[in-house]
């Protein structure tokens, strides 16, 4: 018998089929975007309200207080500062017992008469003996030989010869070496081993001759408070 497949038009409707799930998550992730934009257009125009435009006047207007300058007297709680100029230049900073000196110089001195008597000039009248200080660092450079008439003659260079005397304000901490030199092709020792009032030097041998040349620059930390006055001449 045959079936008759002729169905009701209500019958026949079966509606839209479901979409895909690719399509599911498409329009899930498009709806969250839009939820963070908005959120973030909100934001931004939170964080905007109130602010100045490119083309505000007030950018190209000046309003008081307008650039300007003030000396030091019109700051309050500003930390003293004090320069020194009666022993060389010193800056201070602080008053008082926190006082602090920040720079100190007394300059390069020339200081022959700092000189042992048993050395001399390379050169008769010219400088031979100069000194510095900066700060808690002293510097001495020095280029002198042996005199014609020195008390160290004959002796050992393996020996201390007192060379330089050195003033209050310019000595080191402690006795120790505090430099070298190369000495007729061997290398010497500056030092202020037997005392910080002096420095000798030594050589590896030998004896002391009239004319041997002694040259060299050392520095070494001061073990003394700033000198009274200033030694020598300028440099």
């Amino acid at each position: 018998m045959p079936v008759n497949l002729d169905l009701p038009a209500d019958d026949r409707d079966v509606g839209t089929p479901d979409p895909p799930e690719d399509v599911n998550r498409l329009i899930r992730a498009a709806a969250a975007l839009a939820t963070a934009h908005n959120a973030h257009e909100t934001a931004t125009t939170t964080a905007l309200a109130g602010k100045v435009g490119t083309s505000d006047p007030r950018l190209t207007d000046a309003r008081t207080p307008t650039a300007h300058k003030h000396v030091q007297a019109d700051v309050t709680d500003l930390p003293g500062i004090t320069i020194d100029t009666t022993v060389g230049t010193r800056v201070f900073v602080g008053s008082g017992s926190s006082q602090v000196m920040v720079h100190g110089s007394t300059g390069q001195r020339e200081v022959l008469s700092w000189l042992d008597p048993a050395w001399e000039p390379v050169f008769s009248g010219t400088p031979s003996c100069w000194v510095w200080r900066n700060g808690e660092i002293v510097s001495v450079a020095v280029r002198v030989k042996v005199a014609e008439d020195a008390s160290i003659l004959g002796q050992s260079r393996g020996g201390y010869a007192r060379l330089l005397n050195l003033e209050s304000g310019f000595r080191p901490v402690a006795n120790a070496s505090v430099g070298a030199f190369w000495f007729y092709g061997a290398m010497a020792d500056v030092t202020t081993a037997a005392s910080v009032s002096y420095l000798s030097v030594r050589a590896p041998s030998g004896v002391w001759g009239v004319g041997d040349i002694v040259a060299f620059t050392v520095t070494y930390p001061v073990g003394a408070s700033w000198p009274t006055t200033l030694p020598g001449t300028p440099a």
